[in-house]
């Protein structure tokens, strides 16, 4: 989670707004992320890195957590990492993500911001992975 705050937020931002609205600029047009319900799943998960780093709560992070936000990172980073020419710096993924919402408010346009080229990977989990050892 830590790393998606520092990918994704500056200081001063509402971090559990910001968070999902950015990622949803790199990873919203899949299928994924409205069928997995992924803005619920980041805003959970942050929320629970808070009652863990605010609170003491260390019973509040769940496994399913941890793959999640570890496969979010790996998709955004290999988004970023792919189109360097697009996001090179903070600001630069911050300004992308804020024209994927102006383009998103005005209906009806055809979709020219976000490259064909972005990736969305998927793993699957088996059941012992969720065993706490």
């Amino acid at each position: 989670m830590v790393a998606l705050e520092l990918l994704l937020t500056n200081q001063g931002d509402k971090v559990v707004d910001a968070l999902p609205s950015r990622a949803e600029a790199l990873l919203g047009w899949s299928r994924n992320w409205t069928e997995d319900n992924f803005e619920a799943k980041i805003r959970e998960a942050y929320s629970r890195r808070c009652l863990l780093v605010h609170e003491g709560n260390r019973d509040s992070p769940r496994r399913e957590d941890l793959f999640f936000t570890d496969d979010l990172l790996i998709c955004l980073l290999s988004n970023l990492v792919t189109h360097p020419v697009l996001f090179y710096s903070k600001e630069a993924v911050i300004e992308f993500s804020k024209r994927v919402e102006a383009e998103r408010l005005l209906k009806g346009i055809k979709t020219t911001v976000r490259p064909r080229s972005l990736r969305m990977f998927r793993r699957k989990y088996n059941p012992a992975d969720y065993d706490i050892y």
